[in-house]
């Protein structure tokens, strides 16, 4: 039976589809991200928050609205050994409202700013271009004030992380304001109006779209739906003067902060419940079929789960995008994964003196490795050179009763003799003590 079983997994794709490992290469990056994501939110006041990867199916319906998409069709569902229905969680919104809500943090003081780094799920078909459902997301979210300075501090904090990672030239912040509860209503009944009797010329997705969510069709890549959305009533032909006041105060300050921006009517971001201010990082080549990041106002949401009126706006980004945008830069970002010292061995008796070296090597803050196996010293160089290390250490017999070792520099292939009781202090100088990964006591904390 085992063996029946082990045939089948053999049958198997190695990778699920639309799920992708992170390798090493790839790590890199992502560490260099989380770093610059870290630094820039804790500058503005942020904290982290994590939320748990699952969340229930009906707190997320009632957030996202049971006709949005991503409810209907894009949503991994299971039932929980008590019955409960579950979801991964899609987004970071709706486990930091949840999380407010829980833990009352209206009662701390506000706003409360929070960020996050983690990874979420969403069921994408495969005919799409980018279809990860597995993903690593970066996001940041402002509760309890509402202020257009707060959001404009917002977009400068994502519009710093795109400068610190050299992409911020790739892509164009577009912005717009979706209304309130006060003018909104018109809007959208006049949007809807608009597109019935259009049916025909609209995608089938877009036909569904018109009585529940006509906003769903400015999404919309079809060139035709593009079409009929570009003569689609304008937003701020809607605005009420609040709103109007809003908007114009958010666009001096980012015009203080000197972020440049195109004011884009027809954005509605991407999740249903955005309104007010929405803004998105487009790529400049391939508009808003490549979209960076995105985020925008949520207010109504909170309102609407708990009765309490509470503002709320945020941002998120893919954190695979920035990688792929990075690399489309050709920028190398710094790795503390090379590794420095290769040691090879030549006798039963070198093995234990090199083991002994290794692990003081790597105390005193130098990446070492050394395999110790039966390898000859060809083997062994030939290992070295694949782990592109600059410095080997060699020992054999003589080495060991004599208490030295050599040491090859493996970039101009020449080699020397010290002492083996030396040899941490003279490696920690070749290699540099700005190089040394070490840490003091509690950083890890």
């Amino acid at each position: 039976m085992e063996e029946n079983q082990n045939n089948n997994l053999s049958n198997l794709s190695p990778v699920p589809k639309g799920i992708r490992d992170i390798l090493p290469e790839d790590h890199q990056y992502l560490t260099y991200i989380k770093k610059v994501a870290r630094h820039r939110s804790r500058q503005g006041g942020f904290r982290r928050i994590a939320t748990p990867m699952m969340e229930r199916e009906e707190f997320i319906t009632a957030i996202h609205g049971k006709n949005s998409d991503l409810v209907k069709n894009n949503l991994y569902k299971f039932k929980d050994p008590e019955g409960n229905d579950m979801v991964l969680r899609p987004e970071g919104y709706s486990g930091i409202i949840r999380a407010y809500l829980a833990h009352e943090m209206k009662d701390w003081p506000q706003p409360i700013e929070l960020y996050y780094i983690e990874p979420y799920f969403e069921f994408v078909p495969q005919e799409k271009k980018q279809f990860y459902r597995s993903y690593m997301e970066f996001g940041a979210v402002s509760i309890g004030e509402k202020a257009a300075a707060l959001d404009a501090q917002l977009i400068y904090l994502a519009h710093k992380i795109l400068q610190d990672l050299n992409i911020e030239s790739l892509f164009q912040l577009q912005i717009n304001h979706l209304g309130c509860e006060v003018c909104r209503p018109k809007y959208l009944m006049d949007l809807e109006n608009y597109f019935v009797g259009k049916e025909r010329s609209l995608c089938f997705s877009c036909q569904e779209k018109v009585a529940n969510n006509p906003h769903y069709i400015f999404r919309c890549h079809e060139e035709d739906c593009q079409i009929l959305s570009e003569l689609a009533p304008k937003v701020n032909n809607y605005w009420c003067e609040d709103c109007s006041k809003f908007y114009n105060r958010l666009r001096s300050y980012l015009e203080a902060l000197e972020i440049s921006y195109r004011e884009n009517l027809g954005l509605v971001g991407k999740y249903d419940f955005y309104t007010g201010l929405v803004f998105e990082y487009w790529d400049r080549d391939q508009k808003k079929e490549n979209i960076l990041l995105h985020g925008g106002s949520f207010d109504e949401v909170i309102e609407k789960i708990s009765g309490k009126k509470i503002p709320a706006v945020g941002f998120n980004m893919r954190l695979e995008k920035a990688i792929k945008a990075m690399k489309k830069e050709k920028i190398k970002v710094p790795s503390k994964d090379n590794l420095q010292v290769f040691i090879a061995q030549l006798s039963r008796e070198a093995k234990k003196k090199c083991l002994q070296l290794m692990i003081s090597l790597r105390e005193a803050g130098i990446k070492a490795i050394g395999v110790l196996g039966k390898g000859s010293i060809r083997e062994q160089i030939t290992l070295a050179e694949k782990f592109k290390v600059p410095y080997m250490i060699i020992m054999g017999l003589t080495e060991v009763r004599e208490n030295i070792i050599i040491l090859r520099d493996m970039k101009v292939g020449q080699q020397k003799v010290i002492s083996y009781d030396d040899a941490v202090d003279v490696i920690k100088k070749l290699v540099g003590e700005e190089n040394l990964d070490t840490y003091t006591e509690g950083e890890l904390g």
